[in-house]
Parts: C-alpha cells; sequence; structure tokens
C-alpha cells in the first residue's frame, strides 16, 4: 500500500498540470480524477486539503483561491466514515448546493469512502460555473479550474 503523499507527488507529474514559475503545481480537473484510482491503492490512514483555483493561463492571467470550496479529508479515529456539513447550515454563496460539504471524516482504513468523497466532491466542483468570481474579475472569465492537494 502507497501513503498518500507519495500520490500527491505522482499527481504532481501528471502530464498537463500547470508548474508556476515559482515552483507550485496545480492539477487540472481531468488529472484530479486519476487521484480517484491512485486513491484506491492508499492505506488510508492520511487526510489530505484539496484547495482549488480558478487559473487563467494567459498572458494576463489571473488566479483566484477558491478557498470557499476547499474540501477537508480528514481521516479519524471514529468507527463510521460521515460527512461534516456547514455550521448551522450556513452556506458560502448561492452557488453552493446543499450537498456541498467542507469536509469527510474517514474512518482509519475505509478507503472505499475515502474515494466516494473525492468522487462526489469532482462531480460537484465540475458543474460550479464559478459566475460570481469570473464576473468579479474580467481576468478570470475564461480561467480554467485547477486544483493543489495539501
Amino acid at each position: 500500500m502507497e501513503k498518500l503523499n507519495d500520490v500527491i507527488t505522482k499527481m504532481n507529474e501528471l502530464s498537463g498540470n500547470l508548474i508556476r514559475p515559482h515552483g507550485a503545481v496545480y492539477i487540472t480537473h481531468e488529472n484530479m480524477k486519476v487521484l480517484i484510482n491512485f486513491t484506491s491503492i492508499c492505506d488510508g490512514d492520511e487526510g489530505a486539503l484539496i484547495t482549488p483555483y480558478l487559473i487563467n493561463t494567459g498572458v494576463n492571467g489571473g488566479v483566484y483561491e477558491l478557498n470557499e470550496y476547499e474540501f477537508v479529508l480528514s481521516v479519524e479515529d471514529v468507527s463510521e466514515s460521515h460527512f461534516m456539513g456547514y455550521v448551522d447550515g450556513k452556506y458560502i454563496s448561492v452557488e453552493t448546493p446543499d450537498c456541498f460539504t467542507p469536509k469527510a471524516v474517514i474512518a482509519k482504513g475505509d478507503t472505499e469512502f475515502f474515494v466516494y468523497a473525492i468522487e462526489g466532491y469532482l462531480d460537484i466542483m465540475s458543474k460550479r460555473k464559478f459566475e460570481r468570481f469570473r464576473k468579479g474579475d474580467e481576468r478570470l472569465k475564461t480561467a480554467e479550474l485547477y486544483y493543489q492537494i495539501f
């Protein structure tokens, strides 16, 4: 079984990712789908933070960290894996669907739920238009979705 850090290293090396001059690696949405396959061979004892970005790779490109859409995969010593919603049912924007949750608490070794949580998150993110951000900054109008995994 592999460690999640090894999987993240492999993810960062995939073709098509964006590597900024300062060395930061941003993973394409398509490459994030590969994470699902890699994660299924992980030992399931490490958590992760997935941070999405809107990035315009053009000359006058813009970068916006979508921290409202970060997703935490927290591996804990619990009896059953589950999702955690926003505190008191408060949502961050009209674009955030009721089914979006910012955190998955995963029982140690529950690789199946880990994969299920990532699949669900990526599916939700693929349907978001992020109009509020695109309209607020002309540089983001044609930006694409990228991710970093920590």
